[in-house]
Order: structure tokens, then sequence, then C-alpha cells
């Protein structure tokens, strides 16, 4: 089925078919994608119909139930979809403040796709605001070995940012449609860098490397 381009037609006819034929994964994922671009542009209406969609197509795809009418090369390129539903969804969550699961799901589409920046450029931005909260908390406490604590893991959490931002920057990097992406990521990630290592950007470049890809 082809959904059009119109959204709303787009949502209407999707739930009529898919009433009918609930293992089509192609209108799953498209409907998925579809509701959750609306939500970033500030329209919610379709979030929880995207959710159910998603999680569906994730369970007809890890289960390799490939509908009877599909050809197996359109399968195998449906499959593929998987990361990104994942990625999807955990936009979902972050829109719902449910940061816990949306790691939980990046850190899944990461692992089924260790090339997409964009996952772990959310998966550094869940960890750089739990850095930013314990930082705060740092600032008003008291001298002791609590607050040395507090430094000492806020410190790993803003290592662990830049390595996930550092992912992000080198897997982005030459690529047209990531241009801006990864501009505005560097000017973080070695903000960040610089901090954790006096002031000096020595090694940044190093680091990047590791995570490009061959």
């Amino acid at each position: 089925m082809t959904l059009t381009s119109n959204w709303l037609e787009a949502f209407a006819e999707g739930a009529a078919h898919l009433a009918k034929k609930s293992d089509d994964t192609s209108v799953l994922v498209n409907l998925t994608i579809t509701g959750v671009e609306q939500a970033k542009n500030q329209n919610p209406k379709y979030v929880n119909a995207s959710r159910q969609y998603g999680t569906r197509a994730i369970e007809l795809f890890e289960a390799n139930k490939k509908p009877a009418d599909m050809d197996e090369a359109v399968w195998e390129k449906q499959k593929a979809m998987l990361p990104q539903v994942y990625q999807e969804l955990a936009v979902v969550s972050l829109m719902e403040r449910n940061t816990a699961e949306a790691r939980a799901k990046l850190e899944k589409a990461v692992k089924l796709n260790a090339a997409d920046p964009f996952s772990y450029m959310l998966l550094g931005s869940i960890t750089n605001e739990e850095y930013q909260q314990l930082a705060q908390a740092y600032k008003s406490m008291p001298e002791g070995k609590a607050k040395d604590d507090t430094l000492q893991k806020a410190n790993a959490l803003l290592d662990k940012v830049i390595d996930q931002y550092a992912h992000a920057v080198a897997l982005s990097e030459g690529k047209p449609p990531y241009q801006r992406f990864h501009d505005e990521l560097l000017k973080d990630l070695a903000s960040y860098y610089n901090y954790r290592h006096s002031g000096s950007s020595d090694g940044l470049q190093k680091l990047i490397d590791t995570y490009k890809q061959p």
C-alpha cells in the first residue's frame, strides 16, 4: 500500500488498511515515522498511534514474521528499518520525559546500527542532562566527602557524554545531510573535552578518528 503525502489522509487510510492487514510492516513503519515527525513539529495528535504502530512493527521484525504476500528481498529491506523504528520510539519516550525508556531503545538502535550518528547524539543528550543535574547539585553542596564523590560521578558522566558525542561527530563527518548537525555538535564536544583536559584539545581529533567507519 502506498500512503498519500497528506499526513492526515495517510493516518486515516493507514488505520483502515491495518484493520484488514495488521502485519503490513511498510505501512506500520511509515505511520510511525510520520507521527513522530508531526510531534516534532508541535503536533502530538498521533503520538500514541505511532507508538502502537512502531511497537507492532518491532514485534513483527524481531519475530521474523514476514507477511505471506511479501517478497523475501522486500522483507529483508523492511527489517533493515528496525533500528530506525527503535530510534523513533525513543524520541517519543524523550518527549514524554521517560529517559530510562528512551535510553533503552536508543541502546537497542545502536546495537542494531552502529553507524547512525543521531542515536549517539540522543544518547549523549540524555547523559548530558544527567550530568547537568548532578553538576548543579554539586554547586550547592557543603564541602566534604559527599561533595567530592558527587564531583567524581559528574566527571564520569561528562566523560561518557564526550564519548557519545565523539561517536556522533565521527559518524556524521563528511556527510552533507549531517553537516549542520556535525558542526554544532563538534562545538559542544570540543567545549566539554577542553574542560576535562585542562583547556587543551590535544587528543580530541584522535578520539573522533577512533570512531570513524572504515
